[in-house]
């Protein structure tokens, strides 16, 4: 009697990987049909299919470009060439230098303390955003007690 296991998804490419390396893995992934299942088209219409198969493509060089997209005939409704500013290409100089393992953990390190920074000073200009009138309420009462107490020495001398 022959037994079928069940593999899932993940699984089933840890296998793939472990049997052809990550090179054989992804010209193994290639060549699947680009049909939608039949849930993908009960929801999408067929132009929405069309653009997300071209969306996603692994290859960048195959890719749907930004301003490809938004003259797609499922964006006809929305497209405005008048008004669809073309962005500048993205500049790859810093990315594409040759550092050390050291160097690219120093720029990494870098980036996470000044995102980590902003954050914290976000969330303070939102607590005093959020507290103002509070705070304005303290300083006020302690303004007054201080005048109170001036008051007061100015008048016992």
């Amino acid at each position: 009697m022959l037994k079928l296991k069940l593999l899932s998804p993940y699984r089933k490419l840890e296998i793939q990987l472990h049997r052809f390396g990550p090179v054989g893995l992804a010209s193994s992934l290639l060549p699947y049909p680009s049909s939608p299942s039949p849930p993908l088209t009960v929801f999408l219409s067929l132009l929405a299919v069309d653009l997300l198969k071209r969306m996603l493509v692994l290859d960048c060089d195959g890719r749907i470009s930004a301003s490809e997209a938004l003259s797609h005939p499922y964006f006809s409704q929305y497209h405005d060439p008048d008004d669809e500013p073309e962005a500048p290409p993205y500049d790859q100089t810093l990315e594409s230098k040759d550092r050390t393992l050291e160097e690219w953990k120093g720029k990494l390190l870098f980036e996470i303390r000044t995102v980590l920074r902003l954050k914290i000073y976000l969330y303070l200009l939102e607590y005093i955003h959020k507290n103002m009138t509070r705070l304005i309420a303290a300083h006020n009462i302690l303004s007054l007690k201080m005048f109170k107490c001036a008051l007061l020495s100015v008048s016992s001398t």
